[in-house]
């Protein structure tokens, strides 16, 4: 496999995360260092991503 480093400005884009596993809350985590303009979709949604979410981070 091959890879393709890549970097992109956050500021007032829009993220869309699908599903919501171990991965995907670490990752969600770190991307709130740069945007609070996240979405989450999942059927199962962790504590941790709950809390964020009342703290008006995340899109509900």
């Amino acid at each position: 496999m091959n890879y393709f480093p890549c970097f992109i400005n956050l500021k007032n884009k829009k993220v869309l995360f699908i599903g919501a596993g171990k991965i995907a809350v670490r990752k969600i985590f770190f991307l709130l260092n740069m945007t609070s303009n996240i979405m989450v979709v999942s059927r199962n949604i962790s504590s941790d991503l709950i809390e964020v979410y009342k703290k008006k981070k995340l899109i509900g």
